[in-house]
């Protein structure tokens, strides 16, 4: 028997930080001198029958003393499922330069190690205040079960454009408004796909409850949907070029997918993304400001996010509309940029961490 590991948390919904523990466990549960235990917890999004990897439904249940647990946690709540005798390794993500000063002490008290996905967060999380001892650096990762190489190329006449976003004042959807006009001079097809809508009197400050109607008055095709991965890849194998004007990145991982896949990716110049930076992502020039409606939970005052230039935006964006003949070498450059990426390769180095520090 190798090193009993537990995690603990949401799997069953189509958020960010589910999808990242979908893709490290399906990987770690093959991991030479890992035995692993899983139990999913419900949460934001969460969906009865979203369909889960058999091999994280092979490996649920749980260890009565765990070597450690892993979770990917709110902060201010880890303190509930610490125990005194867990070693507790939390996976966490932030996107804007400082994080909520309610997260600090909890990350400092309640986790022996914090794991951030991007240099970006390693150095933002430093800056807050987590311990350095405690940090550890695990890229997130694209499957190559759903990205095995480059997806063929579509066949369509037409130019497809793809933004994958929640609708957060921070993933930049109102940027795109600013070219909509290109939507009839170009002739696109350029889909923008939400996981959800907020509730009219349910809306958060971080969120835009307007984004899908002006986005559908501009003429952009609108579509909501708790998508599962093979879901997600679908909508990759049908577009030319994924854009993704940013405020704040943590990591990423639409942007890391849409390179997997062998297309070019348009976001902005500042954020985790920037750790896979390389030919086939052109990168949104633009200026640091307030995180304010960007930062959700509790604001640090010096929090700051990438504001994108909307004239540089649809700059660049017309320099590859104008040459849509280089789109398919873009990405293919875009894919051999982040070939190391893996969920493997995560998992590896995660499992090398556990066993060293057992």
């Amino acid at each position: 028997m190798g090193l009993k590991i537990q995690f603990t948390g949401l799997l069953a919904s189509p958020t960010s930080w589910a999808r990242v523990g979908r893709g490290m466990l399906s990987r770690l549960t093959a991991v030479d001198g890992i035995d692993l235990k899983i139990k999913p917890t419900r949460g934001k999004l969460w969906t009865k029958d979203f369909p889960l990897p058999a091999e994280i439904k092979t490996a649920i249940g749980e260890w009565r003393t765990p070597d450690f647990e892993l979770m990917f946690a709110y902060p201010p709540l880890l303190k509930k499922y610490h125990g005194k005798k867990t070693r507790l390794w939390n996976f966490s993500v932030y996107e804007p330069s400082r994080l909520p000063v309610s997260w600090v002490d909890p990350l400092n008290r309640d986790c022996e190690r914090v794991l951030v996905p991007s240099r970006h967060n390693y150095n933002l999380y430093q800056k807050s205040g987590v311990r350095e001892e405690q940090l550890e650096l695990i890229p997130y990762g694209y499957s190559t079960r759903h990205f095995p190489e480059s997806l063929p190329w579509p066949e369509d006449e037409q130019l497809n454009i793809l933004t994958v976003a929640t609708p957060h004042y921070r993933k930049g959807l109102d940027v795109l408004l600013a070219s909509s006009d290109l939507l009839t001079e170009k002739q696109l097809h350029w889909q923008v796909q939400l996981p959800y809508v907020p509730a009219e009197k349910k809306t958060e400050f971080w969120e835009d409850g307007e984004i899908r109607k002006k986005l559908e008055t501009a003429g952009f095709d609108v579509r909501v949907g708790r998508l599962s991965d093979a879901e997600i890849t679908e909508l990759y194998r049908r577009t030319n070029l994924l854009v993704q004007p940013s405020r704040s990145e943590g990591f990423g991982l639409a942007i890391l997918e849409g390179m997997a896949a062998g297309r070019p990716v348009v976001t902005s110049n500042w954020g985790g993304q920037l750790d896979f930076a390389g030919p086939g992502m052109i990168r949104i020039e633009g200026q640091l400001r307030p995180a304010r409606d960007c930062q959700y939970d509790e604001k640090h005052p010096a929090a700051k996010v990438f504001e994108p230039d909307k004239d540089d935006f649809r700059h660049q964006l017309i320099q590859l509309l104008d040459r849509p003949d280089e789109l398919k070498e873009l990405g293919l450059q875009a894919r051999k940029s982040v070939r190391d990426f893996t969920w493997k390769n995560a998992a590896d180095k995660l499992a090398n961490l556990l066993k060293q520090s057992y």
